[in-house]
């Protein structure tokens, strides 16, 4: 079975053993790579285990709309 690209926040949260807040929080902050789908908040997996190995992220994972916000 293949590994879930795109976690929710709380799956993030617990993946990260952080509270889920504090995963908002790096999200607003644009510290964790990610978008809106909807209202909901996606956070994508494999650039996030990137960042954590050091290993260099790929340009063009996440798609900004022109209204400013994430979008997936």
């Amino acid at each position: 079975m293949t590994e879930k690209r795109w976690l929710s926040v709380r799956e993030t949260a617990g993946r990260l053993g952080l509270h889920p807040q504090t995963v908002y929080a790096l999200f607003r902050e644009k510290k964790l790579p990610g978008g809106h789908v909807g209202r909901a908040v996606r956070l994508d997996w494999l650039a996030i285990e990137a960042q954590l190995e050091g290993r260099p992220l790929k340009k063009g994972l996440i798609v900004r709309r022109g209204n400013g916000k994430n979008s997936i």
